[in-house]
């Protein structure tokens, strides 16, 4: 396995770098795949100019995996050769299978350029012998990976034992129709996507059911799927977009199961609009989050994470939270200072949380809170009116009301000083930010000039403006990486983070 991580990976990320009417090619594609991932060769070459210093680094990198072999028919995999014998007009699939089976399919254009193609690579020792069997040709690459192959397709797959590799690959190519992904509800949404890298997956495919550490990550996914939604029924779309200055993700949640599909877009209706009322943060943040919420939404949301809920069940021991929480109605926004305490005990672990209030009803109850905190060794100090600090063992938080604003902010942070700027980083987004109900954005200038002070590298890493997530509801969200060049193609910085 340790063979196809090195030498295989490197040649689909080759292929993603330079990346019907007649499907027979895809139908080897099983509709249980956990997780497929469409390529269209054609519009990436023919929409994004590939700088001659990237083609340089993709083709030493090969060498270096390769051991110094001959790397030409690698090569014209990137220049989209015809000798090759692949329909490079047509897209390419990558996807897994259920038990950690990888695989890709290619339309063949011509078997007899395919024919040649391994029989140079059984030359160079890196496949085996073509087989004929069944009017389908078989060979291997590096005794690892299995390859077949018609007229119709190149389909290659790999797992733990080539033996199970093969077997799998049989059962595959007998597929029926009805059970190929290509005839399945998750292919149309896979359709539905725009860029020229688009993918289905999925909500559980991170999800390892062999290691037990991996349970934080299966309660994180059913803490943030609605009530009653199973991460089985749930299935994440996508696509990667390039363009000038900026990379572009899109997800999207959704379900081929009717009823939960309803659900899922029920859920859109329990987020609000941001208003814009916290853009507001010095230049040198390292990050900004705001949200449009219902108090009673988001109390009910945050304790179905466990890690958030065992935090504000201590905070809860002196402050009632849960009533704090279910005063929201608008705005909530975190802003993570730039000037951070870096120490190994404290390291980024300054924020400022604030939110509109629709009451403060609960400011009536600070008293009681006062003489019961004392029980578990706990105090609060009144600063100013509405204005307080919780002490405990551990860690001390500001927390009080200004307005109609609640806010909570770390030992060493403060409200108004949080978010009395007007950053021009924000200033600019800001149309994003108000038609998000969700929106993070990170300061990737500050972040790269503290994570690599003194280092080398800092200079390369530092052609980054910001990294956003922005969601228009609870379904649809957007990553996109942003270069400060905005005339730069970012498929062409990849040599130098190398």
């Amino acid at each position: 396995m340790k063979i196809i991580r090195n030498i295989f990976c490197p040649l689909l990320f080759a292929c993603l770098a330079i990346s019907c009417s007649n499907n027979d090619y895809m139908n080897i594609i099983p509709q249980n795949a956990k997780a497929v991932v469409e390529v269209d060769i054609e519009s990436l070459l023919d929409e994004y100019d590939f700088s001659d210093e990237l083609i340089d680094r993709i083709q030493n990198a090969t060498k270096v995996v390769f051991k110094g072999a001959n790397t030409d028919i690698f090569m014209k995999i990137l220049e989209r050769d015809d000798e090759l014998g692949i329909d490079f007009d047509k897209p390419f699939y990558l996807y897994v299978l259920p038990g950690n089976v990888y695989g890709a399919t290619f339309k063949v254009d011509d078997i007899d350029d395919v024919n040649d193609l391994f029989d140079s690579l059984n030359r160079q020792n890196i496949s085996g012998k073509v087989v004929d069997k069944d009017d389908i040709k078989w060979t291997d690459i590096l005794d690892d990976v299995s390859v077949v192959y018609n007229d119709k397709l190149l389909a290659v797959l790999f797992s733990d034992s080539i033996t199970e590799t093969m077997n799998i690959q049989s059962k595959l190519l007998t597929n029926q129709h009805n059970e190929c992904f290509v005839n399945s509800d998750k292919f149309d949404k896979l359709n539905d996507m725009e860029g020229p890298v688009k993918w289905v997956f999925n909500s559980d495919f991170f999800y390892d059911f062999n290691k037990k550490k991996n349970n934080d990550y299966l309660n994180n996914i059913n803490a943030f799927l609605p009530e009653g939604v199973r991460p089985v029924d749930v299935a994440v779309a996508g696509d990667l977009i390039f363009d000038k200055g900026n990379a572009v993700v899109n997800l999207e949640l959704f379900s081929t199961n009717k009823k939960v599909q309803k659900t899922l877009e029920k859920e859109d209706g329990k987020f609000l609009g941001i208003n814009g009322d916290f853009i507001g943060a010095p230049n040198d943040f390292l990050c900004w989050m705001a949200m449009g919420t219902k108090g009673e939404d988001l109390n009910n949301k945050l304790k179905q994470f466990n890690n958030i809920k065992k935090y504000l069940n201590v905070i809860g021991l002196a402050i009632d939270i849960e009533s704090i929480v279910k005063a929201v109605k608008g705005d909530l926004a975190v802003v993570i200072p730039g000037t951070t305490d870096k120490t190994a005990d404290n390291k980024y672990k300054e924020f400022v949380i604030t939110a509109k209030l629709k009451n403060d009803d609960f400011l009536k109850s600070v008293s009681l809170w006062n003489d019961q905190m004392v029980d578990y060794g706990m105090k609060m100090e009144e600063n100013a009116k509405n204005s307080f600090t919780l002490y405990t063992d551990s860690f001390s938080i500001n927390w009080g009301v200004d307005k109609d604003n609640v806010y909570f902010a770390s030992g060493n942070s403060f409200f108004k000083s949080a978010f009395a700027e007007k950053s021009d980083k924000l200033e600019i987004v800001q149309k994003d930010i108000k038609k998000s109900v969700l929106y993070v954005y990170v300061n990737m200038e500050s972040l790269f000039a503290k994570q690599t002070e003194n280092n080398e590298k800092a200079d390369k890493l530092n052609v980054w403006d910001y990294f956003a997530l922005s969601a228009d509801n609870y379904r649809q969200y957007k990553l996109e990486f942003v270069l400060k060049d905005k005339d730069k193609d970012v498929l062409n910085i990849l040599p130098d983070l190398i």
